[in-house]
């Protein structure tokens, strides 16, 4: 008699905070952290939240569920990152031609800006931008 072991990951269990927090974040807050960290319950001020937001974003498990989601919300979608470049592209033509807008482009900046979020366009900045922890020069 044999047994065979499959190679599936279970998908890591989160508290109930860390998962409304993952629903906000990839919902409502557009992927920001301190806004799905109100939207989730947690208490605090601005700062407090934009720390604890940041912790849960380094948090493995709730980032594995965060990078999961994604994968599953871009394929079924078909937005990626080129995609929000080419709306870029087209809101920016549209603005310019605006006689309302007067040049400001700050709307178009902002909608693209979530869309990148969303895709996780950012992400790869992001981790370059984190410090070494233990690494000291002297």
């Amino acid at each position: 008699m044999s047994t065979t072991k499959t190679t599936q990951q279970a998908e890591p269990h989160l508290t109930l905070m860390q998962s409304l927090f993952v629903d906000a974040y990839l919902g409502q807050a557009h992927g920001n952290a301190t806004l799905a960290c109100r939207i989730a319950g947690y208490k605090g001020g601005t700062n407090v939240l934009g720390v604890q937001g940041n912790n849960n974003l380094r948090n493995h498990k709730i980032a594995y569920i965060i990078t999961k989601r994604k994968a599953e919300l871009t394929k079924n979608t078909s937005i990626d990152p080129q995609w929000c470049l080419e709306r870029a592209k087209e809101g920016y033509e549209r603005c310019a031609g605006c006689n309302d807008c007067k040049g400001d482009e700050s709307n178009a900046n902002a909608y693209l800006d979530k869309l990148n979020r969303m895709v996780g366009a950012y992400e790869a900045d992001n981790r370059q931008r984190q410090p070494q922890l233990g690494v000291f020069i002297t």
